[in-house]
């Protein structure tokens, strides 16, 4: 098993690093497919033997994983998770980061409620063309994603007027009234839906939390695959800023 998973995970790292190329031309690759559903039936395997409860304060600094073991299956699930977040490189200090140059795909997004929004409000990517775009792949229950959100939001309160900021939430482990309720927790601001049209598969995420950073014209210049903490986002909005006249 431990040989399994360390052959899973160097195929995945290779494929964030560029060692497998692909576009977003939609015509996916087998072996995305096939990466994309190991990480998925493992993540969904250690979530029925165990029980995960997480704790967060309000400065999401830290976070700590509460772990009730229903049978002693339950301690394999737990040894998988640690592996898995050991050898792909999912954490808080350190992700994979790659250029594109292709244009971003259009999609529609019907947003959750917030104090900038209302329910259901479908927001199309097309509709944002020559502002910068910054869109975020995450879900509720990931960790990662958790702990980079006040990041995004602090973000997005800095630049709301040049950058537009997107949150993708994928719904294959949590619900949609989870992610309203993490959104209402949290107090999120900027314009966050789930992904009911498969937006996920057609932009290749593999591994959350993701972020997709476009210029003005909706062209792909940074993919960005783990935690981002706020001095390195505010580094990569920077190379998509419009120069502006003086």
């Amino acid at each position: 098993m431990p040989f399994l998973i360390g052959y899973l995970c160097r195929k995945s790292q290779q494929q964030l690093s560029g060692q497998i190329n692909y576009s977003y031309s939609g015509q996916q690759s087998l072996r995305l497919y096939e990466s994309y559903f190991l990480f998925l039936s493992t993540t969904i395997m250690i979530r029925i033997w165990t029980v995960v409860s997480i704790d967060l304060g309000n400065s999401i600094n830290e976070f700590k994983i509460r772990m009730s073991l229903k049978s002693p299956l339950g301690m394999i699930g737990l040894v998988l998770l640690i592996m898995i977040l050991t050898c792909c490189n999912i954490n808080n200090q350190s992700g994979v980061d790659a250029s594109f140059s292709g244009i971003a795909p259009d999609f529609k997004l019907e947003l959750f409620s917030n104090a900038n929004h209302i329910k259901g409000t479908n927001l199309h990517l097309s509709d944002l063309r020559g502002k910068p775009v910054v869109i975020n792949f995450w879900y509720p229950s990931c960790p990662p994603c958790r702990l980079e959100m006040p990041d995004f939001e602090a973000s997005y309160k800095l630049h709301k007027d040049d950058v537009e900021f997107i949150g993708v939430m994928s719904v294959h482990l949590d619900t949609v009234a989870e992610g309203q309720e993490f959104i209402d927790q949290f107090g999120i601001t900027y314009a966050v839906g789930p992904d009911l049209d498969d937006i996920t598969s057609e932009y290749e995420i593999i591994g959350f939390p993701t972020t997709i950073f476009l210029d003005q014209d909706h062209r792909v210049t940074r993919q960005w695959t783990g935690t981002l903490n706020a001095n390195k986002l505010e580094r990569l909005i920077e190379e998509i800023l419009p120069v502006k006249n003086p």
